[in-house]
């Protein structure tokens, strides 16, 4: 098998029987922004905010924004994201 790019691997995980349960807690299901409300509402950003506190406009940067869930969930919380993916791909 050929070395995969990020999105040729993602594809590839989605597709395989028995991931379906990993692709949905990874949130590498679709559409993306299902995944992200759903990260936004769990106990893992839940944790992530107990750590970084409230957001009241100050600034973060993602790097490895990946498909930008966490991005996503830290602006509903007030923050002012940056996020940043040198991937250019869709996934």
């Amino acid at each position: 098998m050929s070395p995969m790019n990020w999105e040729e691997a993602v594809r590839w995980y989605r597709d395989q029987p028995g991931n379906e349960a990993e692709v949905r807690n990874n949130y590498f299901d679709l559409p993306v922004l299902r995944a992200a409300e759903r990260y936004a509402c769990g106990e893992e950003f839940a944790e992530v905010l107990r750590l970084l506190g409230a957001g009241e406009k100050r600034r973060i940067l993602e790097p490895g924004a990946g498909n930008g869930i966490a991005s996503f969930a830290l602006a509903k919380r007030g923050w002012l994201v940056t996020a940043l993916e040198p991937d250019e791909s869709a996934e």
